[in-house]
C-alpha cells in the first residue's frame, strides 16, 4: 500500500521544559516503521533548551510541525492544543519523556483497521526508573468484545497506561479531548477522558511491550510497596470487585456533571 493510501497519523507532542528527555522521545517517533505521520509539537514557553532542540529537528523533517506558544497555556491546555490541530484520522499523545518501540503506531493501527468499533488501542507497557523497568498492570486475560468488557477491565485496573494509546481522532474529539476534573471524588483527568472514551468504542490491548512510561519513581515505588503488603492486596481487590458497580454508576453520573470540558 502506498503512503499516499495509508491513513494519516497525528502524533501530538506538549512539550515544556523537556530538554533532559525530548530528543530521545522525538527520534522514538521519527524512526516508527509506520511512516505516513504529522508530529504537531507545541511549546508551552520552555525556559530550557527544549525549542532549540525542537527547532533543529523541525528544520530537517517536513513531518514535524512545531508551534511556540506565546504564553503559558498549561498541561492539560497544551495537550488538547496538540489534539486540536491534528488532521490524521488517528491519533496518539507522546509525551517528552517517554520512549516508544519503532512498531508502535504500526501495530496498533493494524488493530483499529481491523475493527471500526475499536475505539483505543494499547500496547502492554512497562514503567521506566533509573535505567529499569517495571510492569505495573497486568494487560486482559481475556479478548475484550464489548464496551462492557472493556470499561469493565478499565474500572477494576485503574490502568491509565491506555492514555497514550492510539485513538480514533473523531472519537476523542467528540468527547472533548483532555478534561479538568473537578468531580467531589476525584480519580484524575487522565481517568476521566478514557472513561468517556470506552463509553464511546471498544479497547483493544496487544499483548507486547511497545511503550515505555518514563517514572520519576513517585509511582513506581509506590506500587512495589502496595504489592508487598498483604492488606494492601486484600483491600486493592475489595476495590477492584466488589465495589465495582458503585464505581461504574458514581464515574458515568459525575463524569457528566462535573467536568470541564475543552473548546475542540
Amino acid at each position: 500500500m502506498s503512503t499516499s493510501k495509508k491513513p494519516l497519523v497525528s502524533v501530538g507532542m506538549p512539550v515544556c521544559n523537556g530538554e533532559k528527555y525530548i530528543q530521545e522521545s522525538l527520534e522514538c517517533i521519527l524512526n516508527q516503521t509506520y511512516t505516513n505521520l504529522e508530529i504537531i509539537i507545541s511549546d508551552d514557553c520552555s525556559t530550557d533548551q527544549s525549542y532549540k532542540i525542537l527547532k533543529s529537528y523541525s528544520k530537517k523533517n517536513k513531518q514535524i510541525t512545531l508551534i511556540q506558544q506565546k504564553k503559558r497555556i498549561g498541561s492539560i491546555n497544551n495537550f488538547n492544543y496538540v489534539l486540536k490541530q491534528a488532521r490524521g484520522e488517528y491519533f496518539t499523545w507522546a509525551a517528552q519523556d517517554d520512549i516508544h518501540d519503532k512498531k508502535f503506531i504500526e501495530k496498533l493501527l493494524e488493530t483499529l483497521l481491523k475493527d471500526r468499533s475499536i475505539a483505543l488501542a494499547m500496547s502492554d507497557y512497562r514503567n521506566l526508573h533509573q535505567g529499569k523497568t517495571y510492569k505495573i498492570y497486568d494487560p486482559p486475560t481475556h479478548k475484550l468484545t464489548s464496551k462492557v468488557d472493556s470499561l469493565q477491565y478499565f474500572l477494576q485496573t485503574h490502568n491509565l497506561s491506555m492514555f497514550y494509546g492510539l485513538y480514533q481522532t473523531q472519537i476523542l474529539k467528540k468527547i472533548g479531548g483532555y478534561h479538568a476534573d473537578f468531580r467531589p471524588y476525584f480519580r484524575s483527568s487522565d481517568f476521566l477522558m478514557i472513561f468517556k472514551m470506552l463509553l464511546l468504542g471498544k479497547l483493544r490491548f496487544i499483548d507486547t511491550v511497545l511503550f515505555y512510561k518514563r517514572d520519576t519513581g513517585m509511582y513506581t515505588d509506590e506500587f512495589s510497596n502496595v504489592q508487598k503488603k498483604p492488606m494492601n492486596i486484600l483491600v486493592n481487590k475489595i476495590m477492584r470487585y466488589a465495589l465495582f458497580p458503585i464505581h461504574y454508576v458514581f464515574d458515568y453520573i459525575f463524569g457528566i456533571n462535573y467536568l470541564v470540558s475543552s473548546d475542540l
